[in-house]
């Protein structure tokens, strides 16, 4: 069953990105990123953690009547979000290359006590107050408007 109200705002490390207004962003700074290039990660984090093909990825980018060199296209908007993430295909934090098939969207882990993906997904900012007292979190979550979003912080004494 499919959720008929998906997330608007994808949170990931320090980014998020609005799917209804196609902007990115690092700690709440704009990041510059052009189309295909946010085409490109709004696919891998629809699928994140499976492979998204370079020939699914032709097919949402480029219309079956475009001729282009595909693989040059390709591969440089990949380069720019790359780029635009802070990475690169030598040293990848979010995006890997499955050679010769496609790319997979990872969560890297933030610290050595948090060990799976962390991945929030949310419809909105939280409009709570700040806690005081935490408790480790580890996994990925879904928020819900109105839901706190869970709180990360350790070791408050």
């Amino acid at each position: 069953m499919s959720d008929p109200d998906p997330p608007r705002i994808i949170r990931f490390g320090s980014f998020e990105v609005d799917k209804r207004t196609g902007e990115l962003r690092k700690k709440g700074s704009l990041v510059k990123l052009q189309q295909q290039p946010l085409q490109i990660l709004l696919a891998l984090l629809q699928r994140r953690g499976d492979i998204v093909t370079r020939e699914e990825l032709r097919q949402q980018l480029w219309p079956e009547d475009t001729f282009v060199d595909f693989d040059h296209g390709l591969n440089a908007a990949v380069k720019r979000l790359r780029e635009a993430l802070g990475e690169s295909a030598d040293s990848p934090v979010f995006i890997e290359t499955l050679a010769r098939r496609g790319y997979r969207f990872t969560v890297p882990n933030r610290s050595s006590k948090w060990t799976t993906r962390h991945t929030i997904i949310a419809d909105r900012r939280p409009t709570h107050t700040p806690v005081t007292r935490c408790q480790t979190f580890t996994g990925a979550t879904t928020v819900t408007p109105g839901t706190p979003l869970p709180c990360f912080a350790t070791n408050f004494g």
